[in-house]
């Protein structure tokens, strides 16, 4: 992303800012959007996450599912004895860091829903979607931290990426057919494993960390297969779509190794309105000796913006802030 105009650019030590007691200092996480506001949806205190504000809708749930607190509230939850953070350091993709400076608190639209948020002086993009768009994310303190690289569908690293997933992707999917009570009599569900096999594996997003992590590469991986359904259908238009979403390693000899905690298969069919939650990675973050993933969750009609712990071989969820 090109920025016309001139900021201070950081240097992309290894060092961070440090509290007292060794912990690495209290800082707010805020996503950055191409209009240039800044949505503060998380704080790090004291060697932990949260989202600490108490007048908004709290922790609920609904059967086995936890709903995560809204960003939706009375009042700017990062305001604090009539004082904000000014001072925010940005990067997307593989920009370097940049020094935004934030002026005034702001309501945005996101879904429907009012969200806080700070305005800064990054140079507005043009938004030709009449939708907000999310650049990546900016931290009021100087904690050092990595962007992902967006690896394009259509390149060499997608295809080998897609050819390595291919054997774990169909036993995924077995095992999901095998479970799925929709009760369909057409489409992915009848047809069989060697005619499944022939039916290629696209890419729907693809991304990978651009630090290693003992020398293993880290993959957000999105990928789906597309099952027309037979003419004399009632629906013969809309193919039964097969997704798969989740992280993975790529190690030193090469060979793919998915990451458990945030694996998801999900039967949907062309509209998508079923489908699984989408996930753009945004940065890695090391405190106090753990690593976090920062990204955007979106559904339907809904984002948020969830804190990840990279623990071992899995993926934690750390923190979820539900932002519209």
């Amino acid at each position: 992303m090109m920025l016309m105009t001139t900021f201070f650019v950081i240097s992309r030590s290894n060092e961070f800012a440090v509290g007292r007691g060794g912990r690495a200092a209290s800082f707010m996480i805020g996503v950055v959007r191409a209009d240039g506001m800044i949505i503060p949806f998380a704080e790090y205190a004291r060697g932990a996450w949260s989202n600490p504000w108490t007048e908004a809708k709290p922790d609920y749930q609904v059967g086995s599912e936890v709903v995560p607190k809204s960003l939706g509230m009375a009042k700017a939850w990062f305001e604090r004895k009539g004082k904000t953070p000014r001072q925010w350091y940005f990067r997307a993709a593989g920009d370097e860091a940049v020094l935004l400076t934030a002026s005034k608190i702001a309501k945005v639209e996101n879904h429907s829903q009012d969200n806080w948020a700070l305005e800064s002086d990054l140079p507005k993009q043009a938004n030709e979607s009449g939708h907000h768009r999310n650049l990546g994310i900016a931290l009021s303190g100087k904690e050092k931290f990595d962007t992902f690289i967006e690896i394009k569908a259509d390149s060499k690293e997608a295809e080998n990426f897609a050819d390595q997933l291919k054997p774990l992707y169909e036993s995924a999917e077995r095992l999901e057919i095998a479970r799925s009570d929709r009760g369909y009599t057409h489409g992915v569900e009848i047809v069989t494993d060697a005619e499944r096999a022939k039916v290629k594996l696209e890419i729907q997003s693809l991304y990978r960390s651009r630090i290693a992590f003992d020398g293993r590469e880290l993959y957000s991986f999105g990928v789906k297969k597309s099952y027309a359904r037979p003419p004399a259908s009632s629906d013969a238009g809309c193919a039964d779509v097969a997704e798969f979403q989740g992280w993975a390693f790529r190690g030193r000899d090469g060979e793919l190794s998915l990451l458990d905690g945030e694996l998801a298969f999900n039967l949907t069919d062309c509209d998508g309105k079923t489908a699984g939650r989408s996930v753009t990675p945004f940065g890695t973050i090391r405190l106090d000796n753990q690593t976090f993933l920062i990204v955007e969750e979106h559904g339907w009609e809904d984002e948020s913006y969830t804190i990840l712990e990279l623990k071992d071989s899995a993926i934690l969820r750390t923190l979820e802030t539900h932002g519209g």
